[in-house]
């Protein structure tokens, strides 16, 4: 295991309303499955708005009960091509309803979304795009230094490359 103050953190801003996210999905996961090993990357949904957490609650439960292999594209998916009504000002029912209907047990689901972990990974999100300055996304955040993304690139296709150079420059940084 490397020390973990010596990885170089790749942070990817997306959100479950985004559809560029959902476009740019695939090309990051791509390249996170050859990401170097001293790369550690996390995904921080973003909620511009905090009615809006619940989208962001989705993700870490599904972490939490470790689904997101298997529901989180599917979700991503209903949210982006409206295959599900959701209610943006109070989305939480809709969310359940979604989760419940892909097999997930609604009261788990439920007291997993209001859980201490989840409602604190939220929290721990929306600071972490903050001290990013994320305004858009998605985006990518490279060793708490350099911010990029699809629109700043030109490309979804070309974001990996530009991913990798950055994290060249953060290590000349740290030598």
């Amino acid at each position: 295991l490397c020390d973990r103050r010596q990885r170089q953190m790749c942070i990817r801003d997306s959100a479950y309303t985004c559809s560029h996210c959902l476009q740019f999905e695939p090309h990051f996961a791509k390249w996170a499955k050859t990401a170097p090993a001293d790369v550690a990357i996390r995904i921080c949904p973003v909620a511009w708005q905090p009615k809006l957490d619940p989208f962001t609650q989705t993700y870490f439960s599904l972490e939490a009960l470790g689904l997101v292999d298997k529901l989180s594209m599917p979700f991503f998916e209903s949210v982006i091509y409206q295959e599900h009504p959701y209610n943006f000002e109070n989305p939480s029912a809709d969310i359940s309803d979604f989760m419940a209907k892909a097999g997930v047990d609604r009261q788990k689901w439920e007291q997993t979304m209001r859980s201490f972990s989840v409602m604190n990974k939220t929290r721990q999100a929306r600071q972490l795009w903050n001290a990013y300055q994320i305004d858009s996304t998605p985006m990518i955040g490279v060793g708490g230094i350099y911010a990029t993304g699809p629109h700043l690139v030109g490309t979804r296709e070309g974001t990996p490359a530009c991913i990798d150079y950055l994290i060249e420059q953060v290590r000349a940084q740290r030598k």
